[in-house]
């Protein structure tokens, strides 16, 4: 696990090594064990055809290159100097910068070995003997998380792939004729030509409908995402950069179609098993995000399944006694019954509004609701025990048809197919469960038709003209014509994407890996060519996962009705801890959300939801007004500048908050 930067400059005088050093060690929290860089490609002749360097007094001796790459690594697979990166292979005119685990690597080292002999115990240097064999289609053999990007000396092309559903982040663009890509977006601020002004479109599909990295764009118009599953080229001599390419796309099945559900549960089961076996290859310790929902205990359980000793396991859970749902207790079962040690967290508002600043920082801009900040203080909790990797949950929900939404849009597709028996049997197994109560019209509004969705979504009433005229207003997040397609959308647009996001920033802020069992690209590939029924049936959510872990789940985890994820007392905090605090960000006459909401509104609004009357926003839009706002203030006070002034330490750049 690391975070990789790059620069190519295919006319100039070649990459600043001071530019390179900077960018790479702005997200040195995602690498406190190794760093180091390559200058490739003489801009003039008489200089040798590389130059591999790692110490700030060095950097000079790097000048003079067309390419550069820098890696910032987090030990886990061989621990040695081996696995320095930037990485050459052998014989090669091949250089690799690495973001992520290839979990088959022993696999296609093994196929690989029949052509090479390989040097060390890493996947880094069997990604490469791949790419060096098949060339993009090695991207087809990959089970793993991964962002990276690869020198072709012999094409004179440099090669940026990322993974199946975006676990670990690309960011590309042009700055002064330069190609520039890395691992978070405060790295493009290292160069000082950069053009800090946010993206109001990106800005708005976030704040008035939820929306964050659902397409190529990011918050800053001269920075691309490249999408999951996608691979690009770019051309250090001609100066082209190819349009991004597909390399993965799922079956998707028709809903009905039922002639790959028999033992369907048992195939899933087997599945997850294999995909955890996998992701337990590390070479330091492992653990697991544990929450009350089946997910998170599923991998739990079939965790310890494979282990020697479940003891050496440890499970992590963020706890608060004073809410109604605590899913602690559920956690400590499901714990107790795989025979793993449970750790306990919790944190307050105080702690929250302390942490705050810090929490921004990392996130690389604008994020969600409280529960986002207690996953970030799970990965601080397991970090300090010790873990290193987490396995966790996330991806079940997307996939499996988690959310309460999923029902209502199969009731919807039922209809419009004029399937009336089904829809009735489908419907009365459903309330027969749940009753109905569990439509939550808070959190409904975003899929409602467009001319209900402007009047209902609370953000967008507050917000100004000018700001809602970039929104993306063309995008139907109801249901379509097929589940199977709806819950596709989900885990490629919707609501996947910007999980993923906060995913990989909580847990690269404390320099630990999270890895995700359900995103093994085998499950998906088999959940979605089956019918509707593998995932709703009989009233129940992810009911092939249910039946699959029967057995091995205590019956109160197994067959919940409520979704589990990480519940906080959020709503009671804005209503009484963060009250002065929220009164201040919304009462400023220079605060940067004027831009773009009525504050004054939004204030009422505030008093609104203090005294307890039903309104249109709820702490989700609260922690986000705030968030945004302190990201807007760390942008104009150029927080996020720090690895070039730091160039000769190694502290973190987040250690500067403090007095903002």
């Amino acid at each position: 696990m690391c975070g990789i930067f790059g620069v190519v400059d295919p006319w100039g005088p070649g990459v600043d090594p001071d530019l390179l050093w900077s960018g790479t060690q702005a997200v040195q929290h995602r690498g406190p064990d190794d760093w180091g860089f390559v200058g490739i490609l003489p801009v003039s002749n008489g200089v040798r055809p590389s130059f591999a360097w790692r110490h700030s007094e060095e950097r000079n001796r790097g000048r003079g290159y067309r390419v550069g790459l820098g890696s910032r690594r987090l030990s886990i697979l061989d621990l040695s100097e081996a696995g320095h990166q930037p990485m050459n292979l052998p014989g090669s005119q091949l250089w690799i910068a690495f973001n992520g685990e290839i979990y088959n690597y022993i696999e296609l080292r093994a196929e690989l070995s029949a052509d090479r002999e390989f040097a060390t115990e890493t996947d880094t240097e069997v990604l490469l003997a791949a790419y060096q064999k098949w060339g993009a289609d090695c991207l087809t053999h990959l089970n793993g998380m991964f962002a990276f990007a690869i020198w072709d000396g012999s094409r004179k092309r440099l090669f940026l792939a990322r993974d199946r559903f975006g676990e670990k982040p690309l960011y590309y663009g042009r700055v002064d004729g330069r190609f520039m890509f890395g691992s978070e977006l405060k790295q493009f601020f290292e160069e000082n030509n950069f053009n800090r002004k946010v993206d109001q479109s990106s800005l708005a599909d976030f704040l008035l409908f939820s929306l964050q990295d659902h397409d190529e764009r990011t918050f800053f118009a001269e920075v691309k995402q490249l999408l999951p599953s996608h691979w690009i080229e770019f051309d250090a001599v001609s100066g082209d950069l190819m349009e991004p390419r597909r390399y993965w796309m799922p079956e998707i099945a028709d809903d009905l179609d039922m002639s790959r559900d028999r033992d369907f549960d048992e195939k899933l089961k087997y599945l997850l098993h294999d995909a955890i076996r996998l992701r337990l290859r590390s070479d330091v310790r492992v653990g697991v995000c544990l929450s009350g929902g089946i997910d998170s205990t599923s991998i739990c359980q079939l965790m310890a399944s494979q282990v020697p000793d479940p003891s050496d396991l440890s499970a992590y859970t963020i706890s608060f006694a004073e809410c109604a749902d605590d899913e602690a207790g559920l956690a400590s079962q499901a714990a107790s019954k795989a025979g793993v040690r449970h750790h306990k967290t919790t944190f307050d508002a105080t702690c929250l509004w302390e942490q705050i600043q810090q929490f921004i920082y990392y996130q690389d801009g604008p994020t969600g609701g409280v529960p986002n900040f207690a996953s970030w203080r799970v990965f601080q909790a397991a970090k300090a025990d010790g873990t290193v990797v987490l396995l966790n949950g996330q991806g079940g929900d997307e996939l499996l048809g988690g959310y309460n939404k999923f029902f209502f849009f199969w009731f919807q597709i039922l209809l419009a197919r004029g399937l009336w028996a089904r829809l009735v049997g489908d419907a009365a197994a459903y309330f027969g469960v749940h009753g109905f109560d569990r439509w939550n019209s808070s959190l409904g509004r975003r899929y409602f038709p467009l001319f209900l969705r402007k009047k209902l979504v609370g953000m967008w009433q507050f917000s100004r003209p000018g700001f809602r005229r970039h929104a993306t207003t063309t995008m139907d997040w109801g249901s379509s014509d097929s589940l199977n397609l709806r819950l596709w959308r989900d885990l490629s647009r919707f609501s996947l994407p910007c999980l993923l996001h906060w995913e990989d920033r909580n847990s690269m802020a404390v320099s630990t890996e999270a890895r995700l069992p359900f995103l093994d690209h085998r499950i998906a590939e088999a959940v979605l060519s089956t019918s509707a029924y593998t995932k709703l049936n009989h009233g129940f959510s992810k009911y092939s996962l249910r039946q699959a872990m029967r057995n091995s789940l205590p019956h109160e985890v197994c067959w919940q009705k409520k979704k589990r994820g990480f519940d906080t007392p959020a709503h009671t905090w804005f209503q009484t801890d963060l009250v002065s605090q929220t009164r201040q960000v919304l009462s400023r006459k220079d605060s940067p959300l004027c831009e773009f909401f009525d504050t004054a509104r939004l204030l009422q609004q505030y008093e609104v939801f203090l005294i307890g009357r039903r309104n249109t926003l709820t702490h989700f839009d609260w922690f986000k007004l705030l968030g945004t706002s302190i990201w807007l203030e760390q942008i104009k006070a150029g927080v996020s500048l720090s690895g070039r002034s730091l160039a000769d330490t190694d502290s973190d750049p987040a250690s500067v908050l403090g007095h903002y």
